[in-house]
């Protein structure tokens, strides 16, 4: 899974939303089924067969460290490579 990293830590997926409308001080964070962070641009072995189950993977806007957070919109993109072997 690849994307935008924030200003901050990198951690989370940076808000691409420009102009005055655009919140600021927040990322989308990516967490697994179970509540966990996932890592920006991190390798993830599934073993969920998804040919008769699915694959959760959950998104929240999280607070960038030491930064402001002011309200607006928020916009990113993630893109995220499946591999059958």
């Amino acid at each position: 899974m690849t994307g935008p990293a924030d200003n901050g830590e990198g951690t989370a997926l940076a808000n691409t939303s420009t102009g005055d409308n655009a919140a600021t001080g927040v990322g989308v964070g990516i967490f697994n089924i179970q509540g966990k962070y996932i890592p920006l641009n991190s390798v993830i072995n599934a073993t969920t067969n998804v040919n008769s189950g699915s694959a959760i993977i959950g998104m929240a806007m999280v607070k960038l460290k030491g930064q402001t957070v002011t309200v607006g919109n928020v916009q990113s993109n993630l893109t995220v490579e499946v591999a059958h072997l």
